[in-house]
């Protein structure tokens, strides 16, 4: 039996912290691997380092979030063309250049880690839901509860 609940089966407001966390783990990862502050990631600076790191962030948010090209400019308050635009020379660059490629690799390789890493304990976890819940409507947290059963629950048969 699968254990994927499907999504929409969760309310939006998880979906919504959930792609917000990614974010912002990714701007963390940005930001010690390419050695830029989110807020340099935000500003319009042209210099190396720091365009590099856009275009990492841009391929890296492509990859590992739903958000569209406008919705990642909107994050780092560029305009989706430019993100697109990132996105594009992304591959260029990183068969072409071996310092852009060892930070995109860096940038992989600890996203991958914190994926495959249980982040907090488990009790922090169930709190951080319970929290959640108690923020849902009835309606939600039925969907919710017929969701665990059909999507968790084994059937005997």
């Amino acid at each position: 039996m699968e254990t994927q609940v499907k999504e929409e089966n969760i309310p939006s407001m998880i979906l919504q912290e959930l792609n917000y966390r990614k974010t912002q783990e990714l701007t963390s990862i940005m930001s010690v691997v390419c050695r830029v502050t989110g807020q340099d990631i935000t500003s319009s600076s042209r210099v190396r380092k720091v365009a590099d790191a856009v275009k990492i962030y841009s391929k890296m948010a492509r990859r590992f979030t739903p958000y569209s090209y406008e919705q990642i400019g909107t994050l780092i308050n560029r305009n989706h063309a430019t993100i697109m635009h990132a996105v594009n020379c992304y591959e260029p660059l990183y068969k072409m250049d071996h310092d852009f490629r060892y930070l995109a690799n860096a940038c992989i390789q600890t996203i991958n880690d914190a994926n495959s890493k249980e982040d907090l304990p488990k009790d922090l976890e169930i709190e951080k839901i319970m929290n959640m819940l108690e923020l849902c409507t009835t309606e939600e947290l039925k969907k919710i509860h017929k969701s665990i059963y059909r999507n968790y629950i084994p059937t005997h048969g």
